[in-house]
């Protein structure tokens, strides 16, 4: 049995109990297969305790609606063909949607805008994105030529990321220029930046692999919660939520629940 149909196994496709033990006993993804077990008994329990449903009629046939809308399916062949091409039924497929719709709809019952809002103001300046140029070699001597030249004011820093740092062309070619939320940065790089004003350099900052950096913070810009990180901090608080149901729970699964 293919671990793809394992996995469907979990969607409410039948397996015998003995075909995946059997699996799990030689599956190299095995703790994988038993991890999203997991995770689909307690999505099930949570569903029951917060009354999750879309079981009823309407509601299974708005999810599908929704789906062909966003698919942009204007004709029944299309969705005919779709159906093939995914080898699903009608059926199968609405049963799929609106399990991602109750995960979807548990995902703002566990994670509210309060949480959200609350976490954002807690992590704020590391959500903030700093602009700054980069200039990385490899020879601690030739890092402190280079600072002296911006020092001094022989050379721009700009002009002398293109010389020599050893940034990946597109960086290079843009003086050392980067965007990035300081929860992104090497730590190092980070404490760096936060004790700079705009347009000051770094001292000589040493990085791992016996890399030497100077940095030239140009701007900070202010974190907004906007859609797509509202988004992703919901996601990263669910994925924090589930795998603390995970470790403190003891599920255990018996040859009856895996068949069922």
């Amino acid at each position: 049995m293919s671990t793809e149909n394992l996995f469907l196994s979990l969607w409410g496709e039948k397996v015998s109990a003995e075909s995946f033990l059997e699996e799990l006993s030689v599956n190299g993804q095995a703790s994988i297969i038993l991890r999203e077990m997991a995770k689909a008994f307690l999505f099930n329990k949570s569903f029951a305790n917060f009354q999750i449903d879309f079981s009823n009629s309407s509601s299974r046939q708005e999810i599908f609606q929704n789906f062909c809308k966003v698919a942009n399916f204007q004709t029944q062949e299309q969705i005919e063909n779709f159906l093939r091409n995914a080898q699903e039924t009608s059926d199968s497929l609405v049963s799929k949607l609106v399990y991602q719709e109750q995960i979807n709809k548990l995902k703002h019952v566990i994670v509210t805008e309060e949480i959200i809002n609350k976490q954002f103001e807690q992590n704020k300046a590391l959500l903030n994105t700093a602009q700054f140029a980069t200039i990385r070699v490899k020879e601690k001597a030739l890092a402190e030529n280079i600072y002296n030249q911006i020092k001094n004011d022989i050379k721009d820093f700009s002009d002398l990321a293109k010389e020599h740092s050893i940034d990946e062309p597109e960086v290079k070619f843009a003086g050392g220029m980067r965007y990035r939320p300081f929860n992104a940065l090497h730590p190092i790089i980070a404490k760096a930046l936060q004790d700079l004003k705009p347009n000051d350099i770094s001292e000589i900052i040493s990085l791992e692999e016996k890399e030497f950096a100077i940095l030239k913070l140009i701007h900070i810009h202010p974190a907004k919660l906007e859609e797509e990180l509202k988004l992703n901090m919901r996601n990263q608080l669910f994925e924090a939520w589930i795998n603390n149901q995970l470790a403190n729970s003891n599920l255990k699964f018996t040859r009856e629940e895996i068949a069922a």
